[in-house]
């Protein structure tokens, strides 16, 4: 009966978490695996969520949390979250913009791979690290701001070389040189 296990341990308002610790939980998907598309439509994520009278802080979106969500239109998500885990937004191809707010310091793996729907994603200054292919077959993405004025750590096969990025205009020699973030189509300083 192991294999009926279900992943989650609450859900509020259709969405499912799973506790990380006494204070803190993560957004998940319903079953833990690829293509459960749980969730559709706009997606607000609370920075905070009670469950049997315990308040827990939201600090993390889970690996795969919301794969293959085809239906997935908008996602808000929370000051309060620190990491987005490998997968979270993949083939989320309805998915046509994403903010990625303070709090968050790093983004996972194909984090957002084949969102083939995102045209513009805003990275905060919070950001320090994005793994591999976080932004791969996003083929209609056009523009990436990037608040962060230390370039973030990026692995290979991130951006196409036709995003336009704007970056802050104290940091633009940081990104033009940078082993990665160089390979973007433009690089302009926010105004």
């Amino acid at each position: 009966m192991a294999g009926n296990k279900k992943a989650y341990d609450f859900v509020v308002d259709r969405i499912y978490y799973k506790i990380i610790n006494h204070t803190e939980a993560a957004v998940i998907n319903e079953t833990d695996t690829w293509g459960a598309e749980s969730y559709s439509g706009d997606v607000t994520i609370p920075g905070e969520v009670s469950y049997e009278g315990i308040n827990f802080k939201v600090t993390a979106i889970g690996k795969s949390a919301f794969s293959e969500c085809t239906g997935l239109t908008q996602v808000i998500i929370p000051d309060s979250v620190t990491s987005i885990g490998d997968w979270a937004f993949t083939r989320c191809t309805g998915l046509k913009q994403v903010n990625i707010p303070n709090g968050v310091t790093s983004i996972g793996n194909e984090a957002f791979s084949h969102c083939t729907g995102l045209t513009r994603v805003n990275i905060s200054d919070s950001v320090t690290s994005i793994g591999g292919w976080a932004f791969w077959g996003c083929t209609s993405l056009a523009q990436v701001i990037c608040k962060a004025a230390i370039p973030p750590h990026v692995k290979r096969g991130n951006f196409s070389v036709k995003n336009l990025l704007f970056v802050p205009k104290e940091s633009l020699y940081a990104y033009l040189s940078h082993k990665h973030w160089s390979k973007f189509k433009r690089i302009l300083p926010i105004e």
